[in-house]
């Protein structure tokens, strides 16, 4: 087992040599098989076989940040995970290039992203990008989001798109704006019942029908 691992990590630290093109390969059914275990890294590296057969840099990336999570000063892996990123913007990053500014954090697990907290940079962002993020790869996995509300912000787009693998969601700032999300969710429930944990602002419930339920101001 061990020594499949560190092969595995020597592949990825080849690299593939060239930049794909076309819509991103992927395939639902593994994706579905990780959701359902998202803290069991076999799913994660049966993708990136499926993946990396098809030229797709995902699969390197899954490989490098696995091998990064249990070698996390290995200097060799951390140069091969910027690399991939420089390499393959486009394919790996996509909207996230424009958000990766101050106030917003993204966390990676085996090539997807973990966890977006956007902060205050939420406030400002327009929706058409919010609705691009939301539909980007990297997110499908996406496990936690977080950011500020401001007066301008439109919220349709994260009722609407979240994966559906969003599981903690933490949102502060105008009641107004997170009323109307209130609302639309009150339509459309079934995106996002899988949530766990929400935080609005100083209130914490234990999932989307708590929320419903609270008759209180945001």
């Amino acid at each position: 087992m061990e020594e499949a691992r560190r092969g595995r990590a020597r592949d990825a630290l080849r690299g593939i040599g060239k930049r794909p093109s076309g819509a991103e390969a992927r395939d639902a059914a593994l994706e579905a098989a990780i959701a359902s275990a998202p803290e069991d890294a076999g799913g994660y590296l049966v993708y990136a076989d499926w993946l990396q057969q098809r030229g797709e840099p995902r699969g390197e990336l899954i490989v490098v940040q696995r091998a990064l999570a249990q070698a996390p000063r290995d200097a060799a892996l951390r140069a091969r995970e910027a690399a991939l990123f420089a390499e393959h913007d486009d394919r790996l990053l996509g909207p996230l290039a424009r958000v990766e500014i101050e106030g917003a954090r993204i966390d990676w697990h085996c090539g997807f992203v973990r966890s977006l907290d956007l902060g205050g940079r939420l406030s400002e962002l327009d929706p058409a990008l919010l609705e691009a993020l939301l539909a980007h790869a990297s997110l499908q996995l996406l496990h936690r989001f977080a950011g500020v509300v401001g007066m301008d912000t439109v919220l349709a787009p994260l009722a609407e798109h979240a994966p559906r693998t969003l599981r903690w969601l933490e949102l502060s700032g105008d009641t107004g704006r997170i009323r109307e999300l209130k609302t639309r969710l009150a339509r459309l429930p079934a995106r996002m019942l899988g949530i766990e944990h929400l935080q609005i602002n100083t209130r914490t419930y234990r999932g989307v029908a708590e929320w419903l339920a609270d008759a209180t101001p945001a």
